[in-house]
């Protein structure tokens, strides 16, 4: 049957099978990858498996997990990602952690927004945002885009 919604071939499956793989040691993969590598020894079984599944990966650029979750995220629900970061020159948390937190936000939401997703504290406390690939001060008003790594300066925060 047709669908006017959006079809992401994915195997969970597949998935689920390389990040055991991974954690064991035998093959090298990270979660979205197209492709898999096998570091390990494998049982002539397992090899088969492996083959199996790779030849899906091929066909459909990796397993379709994180696509049909990036399909549903920034598509569907029109999500960003914005990262704030209490260091704008390091990119990094209070305890040196680089990119600590990723936040999901509407489309169209600004440095505020941004400061109440990250606590209500901080929100309630907003003095103003620095665009941390800049380093430049932005705007209440200024719309946040894709990526965009934000130090929010807040009473509540350090």
């Amino acid at each position: 049957a047709a669908t006017d919604k959006p079809v992401v071939p994915a195997t969970a499956d597949g998935e689920l099978a390389l990040r055991r793989a991974a954690e064991a040691g035998v093959v090298e993969y990270d979660p979205g990858d197209s492709a898999f590598e096998v570091v390990g020894d494998v049982s002539d079984e397992q090899r088969a498996g492996l083959d199996s599944l790779r030849a899906v990966t091929e066909r459909f650029g990796g397993t379709g997990v994180q696509a049909a979750l990036n399909t549903a995220v920034y598509d569907l629900l029109d999500r960003i990602t914005a990262y704030p970061v209490q260091d704008a020159s390091k990119w990094t948390d209070g305890t040196g952690t680089v990119l600590p937190d990723a936040f999901l936000l509407p489309r169209g939401s600004t440095p505020p927004d941004l400061a109440y997703a990250v606590h209500t504290d901080i929100g309630d406390g907003y003095l103003h945002a620095v665009d941390a690939r800049s380093n430049r001060r932005i705007g209440e008003d200024h719309e946040l885009t894709e990526g965009d790594v934000i130090k929010v300066v807040s009473t509540a925060g350090p």
